[in-house]
């Protein structure tokens, strides 16, 4: 009988352990899936104006250290940058910003051509740039989409480095979010990136132009 009780009872002691292994280790909770954005905008329309004689390549850009990554940098408060571990950019933004640029180039029809790749043919000029700052500031008033870049625009045929640079100039554009969540930020960030788009190719335009 003694045999038979402790066996029982070591029975319910490991019945008793199971249950708290189980309630140790809990229910699995869902693993929350990334979400990836890109810009999205119309490029611009081709206009009735003279096609410039000129192979621009367009270099990926770089990103500033701080915003060399593919999760959605913000501000939620003066002096603090955090980042969305689950809202994350297709690639760094260096490489979005020049992508968009180069589209935006081709579909504007006033270059003879626009690279993205070496060896496709013979530049005549080289675009580059960094993308300094690209956040989404969440202000009292409202959210709000902040891209900042400094491109530069050189003549392949010129030796003298100093000489080779037709200009270079800085661009920052802000757009107020919809609605306080990442998409509509993504959303206001598309239309400052088109904005700035527009503004870097009249720029580029009316330099070659002269």
């Amino acid at each position: 009988m003694k045999s038979s009780h402790r066996g029982h009872h070591q029975l319910y002691l490991y019945c008793g352990l199971i249950f708290v292994l189980i309630g140790c280790v809990g229910p699995t909770s869902p693993v929350q899936e990334v979400t990836y954005y890109t810009f999205s905008y119309d490029p611009p329309q081709a206009e009735e104006m003279t096609r410039l004689p000129v192979v621009l390549q367009v270099h990926a850009f770089t990103t500033a250290t701080l915003y060399n990554t593919e999760k959605i940098v913000y501000r939620p408060e003066s002096f603090q940058r955090k980042v969305y571990n689950y809202h994350r950019w297709q690639s760094v933004p260096g490489e979005l910003v020049a992508y968009y640029l180069a589209r935006d180039m081709k579909a504007s029809t006033r270059f003879k051509a626009v690279l993205t790749q070496p060896g496709q043919l013979l530049p005549t000029h080289l675009l580059t740039g960094t993308v300094d700052e690209i956040f989404e500031d969440d202000t009292a008033s409202g959210w709000q989409a902040v891209i900042g870049l400094t491109v530069t625009l050189a003549d392949v045929s010129e030796k003298d480095a100093d000489r080779a640079i037709i200009f270079q100039k800085n661009y920052q554009v802000s757009e107020s979010s919809a609605s306080r969540n990442p998409t509509a930020v993504v959303s206001a960030m598309s239309l400052a990136m088109s904005t700035i788009s527009e503004r870097v190719i009249a720029d580029i335009f009316n330099a070659l132009s002269e």
